[in-house]
């Protein structure tokens, strides 16, 4: 596929205060990608982006862009190309998309900025060639993308069920038995659950039986004891040194001031 190109630009800087506004039908299509947070007009309504946002204005719709604040930096390419152009390649019209530009299509914006300054040898055919992959590019990037959003979006659904699991019943968990319910390495899982959770298994762990003792002492007249043993320890002792690690006095001193008539 190709496509006659009529203009380009990689990293192009606009001085604070620029804003494109084409109302006019546009027998182009324009390819715009901003560096920075901007301003774009879709169906008569100001839309806010984030930085690395994307657009292909269709040929006939009308263009309105600006930076949010400050400079705009933004690659853009203006081209002619029919139908058959975009046939293999999945990619919106007239609405927002956001890519992490890859080395490939900076490699195919700079050559088209290039050519399009070259005047010595006609350049067009290469040009058009060039647009091509940039879209062909793009295409790819949102699928790798989406396909990355949605691995992570059942990879910290997972972990927000394994979790409430493991807070309902902390005393049953350890790290080796949450890495098998997932599905990975010690390792590998502990590294997942502190990215996600900033905290690691292990003192989630703990965190959630020291809630759930505290709990016991307070609403319960369970014994010392009793709770230890509903918390997963074997020895009593074990129980008592780990909570006064982390609440700095006894099960029984907490109880008393928690509950003084107790």
């Amino acid at each position: 596929m190709s496509a006659t190109v009529v203009g380009g630009f990689y990293k192009k800087d606009e001085e604070p205060g620029f804003c494109f506004d084409h109302p006019h039908v546009s027998t182009k299509f324009t390819f715009l990608h901003f560096y920075c947070p901007a301003v774009l007009s879709l169906n008569g309504i100001d839309v806010q982006t984030e930085e690395n946002a994307c657009i292909i204005y269709k040929s006939g719709t009308p263009q309105f862009y600006k930076a949010l604040k400050g400079e705009l930096v933004y690659d853009y390419i203006k081209f002619e190309a029919d139908e058959d152009f975009f046939f293999n390649v999945d990619l919106p019209f007239d609405e927002i998309f956001y890519i992490n530009p890859s080395n490939e299509y900076k490699t195919q914006m700079k050559f088209i900025t290039w050519a399009l300054t070259e005047k010595l040898t006609d350049q067009s055919t290469s040009i058009g060639l060039a647009c091509a992959n940039v879209m062909s590019e793009l295409a790819e990037i949102r699928r790798f993308s989406s396909s990355k959003i949605k691995r992570e979006n059942e990879i910290n659904f997972k972990l927000g069920i394994l979790r409430k699991k493991v807070k309902q019943n902390p005393e049953q968990w350890n790290v080796n038995l949450m890495a098998d319910d997932f599905g990975l390495t010690r390792s590998h899982f502990t590294n997942l659950y502190k990215d996600h959770f900033g905290i690691s298994p292990a003192d989630d762990v703990r965190n959630f039986l020291d809630l759930k003792a505290r709990d016991l002492l307070v609403s319960t007249d369970m014994t010392v004891n009793e709770i230890a043993e509903l918390c997963g320890f074997t020895a009593c002792e074990n129980f008592i040194r780990s909570f006064k690690k982390s609440n700095g006095i006894s099960p029984l001193q907490f109880r008393k001031q928690k509950k003084p008539d107790a």
